[in-house]
């Protein structure tokens, strides 16, 4: 209300382009309307009943066989006064509302959709939540992969701790690639649509396309779901849940510098160009560095492989003698790396890695590597599971995409603690 009248008072009190009379002209053919605001606003009905308010005394006061403002000369007077008095009480009281107030609190916005709370909240009701990871198998034993088998594991503590079902969903097949698993997740995702007793889902896609539509039908019959580590193409996700790996580098290359004693030579050893994992990793790495005073002599892809990062550091060994550090965007390559340096016999040369792999973490332990990166897939996992549960009870939403709010580097004094965490930049 006090809005719409404020511009009202703009328009013909303040107007200093127009005469008095032009100015109460021009709203002639509103008068009824504004007799009616200045009537009703004591009254402080609520700013969606106002319009159909005066339109409906509008045809009252009409049938009754007032007038109309040009014919009246009286009645723009009246409506003038009226609207100067009223649209000065209103334009006061918006200046003076206290944001505070019950009724100023109810207007405002619950929650913008940029915004995430990370504390945790407890369930009211038994929600059912079905977990989809990437569901490739090691081996013989029945166990996820290295990554999504603790992934799967916060999942059940998060179901645990929250008071809700989540259950693990996979399919039996053993594929080669990603590509073999993309028509199996797709049919566990209609078929659990088809079932109608699932209240939520945290999926994490094979295919970023290929699982969208699925995956809308299944939101549209009522599954409101949570892509995890990689995004599905569709804007009717709640979000996505991912490790920030920009903010990950970013703290490898600030702990570097600190171990350089703020300056020295660097060697990166990279992922795949076309990846964007890789890519923010490398960002990450060089924003940490430049802190310091650290020339990175030479980054070059091993695509993620050891035997590529063996041979590529051996080289650089032999025409870059003084370097001091090498960050490896991968345990794999800093292993790789690892194995050229000790053949090489240059045992106090900086490593580091990045996923804090079973392998890495056993390089850590036997000194070869000095620092990794934890992408805790558990608690992604806890985060997605409270994401879907606070949608659920609230109606929450969230931003495209939330990252982990803390960072894990992994180093041999904090292997079993994981002290050292670095914020989000």
């Amino acid at each position: 209300m006090a809005v719409l009248l404020e511009k009202l008072w703009n328009d013909v009190a303040l107007g200093k382009s127009l005469t008095l009379r032009q100015r109460l002209c021009r709203w002639a053919c509103n008068v009824e309307a504004i007799l009616c605001l200045g009537i009703i606003l004591p009254f402080d009905l609520p700013m969606p009943d106002v319009p159909r308010l005066v339109k409906l005394a509008t045809i009252v006061l009409r049938r009754k066989g007032w007038k109309s403002a040009f014919g009246n000369p009286f009645l723009p007077i009246v409506s003038a006064v009226f609207f100067l008095l009223a649209g000065k009480a209103a334009y006061a009281q918006s200046l003076t509302t206290d944001s505070s107030s019950p009724k100023a609190a109810a207007a405002a916005p619950v929650k913008p959709a940029g915004a995430v709370d990370f504390s945790e909240i407890k369930a009211t009701h038994p929600w059912r939540i079905a977990f989809i990871p990437k569901f490739k198998f090691f081996g013989e034993s029945g166990r996820l992969s290295s990554y999504w088998q603790p992934a799967w594991e916060g999942a059940q503590k998060a179901g645990a701790d929250f008071g809700v079902s989540v259950r693990l969903v996979t399919s039996e097949v053993r594929g080669r690639t990603d590509a073999d698993y993309v028509e199996p997740q797709i049919r566990l995702v209609a078929e659990l649509t088809a079932q109608g007793q699932l209240d939520g889902l945290v999926i994490a896609p094979f295919d970023s396309d290929r699982l969208a539509p699925v995956v809308d039908k299944a939101i549209a019959a009522g599954i409101p779901t949570v892509a995890l580590d990689t995004p599905i193409n569709s804007d009717q996700v709640l979000t996505l849940v991912a490790f920030d790996n920009f903010a990950a580098g970013d703290t490898m290359g600030k702990w570097v510098v600190k171990q350089l004693g703020g300056g020295g030579k660097a060697l990166i050893l990279d992922g795949p160009q076309n990846e964007q994992n890789a890519l923010d990793r490398r960002k990450g790495f060089l924003t940490g560095l430049e802190t310091g005073n650290i020339d990175v002599l030479n980054t070059k892809s091993a695509d993620w492989e050891i035997e590529p990062a063996r041979q590529t550091t051996a080289d650089w060994l032999n025409k870059y003698p003084e370097v001091q550090v090498i960050l490896a965007a991968n345990d794999n390559m800093a292993i790789g790396a690892a194995q050229a340096v000790a053949a090489a016999k240059r045992p106090r040369l900086l490593i580091t890695g990045f996923d804090a792999t079973e392998a890495g973490k056993a390089a850590i332990q036997a000194g070869q590597i000095a620092a990794t990166i934890d992408q805790s897939p558990g608690e992604q996992s806890r985060l997605a599971i409270q994401l879907l549960i606070r949608h659920l009870e609230t109606g929450d939403k969230f931003p495209p995409i939330v990252y982990l709010p803390k960072i894990h580097l992994v180093t041999f004094e904090n292997r079993e603690g994981r002290a050292a965490k670095g914020e989000r930049p």
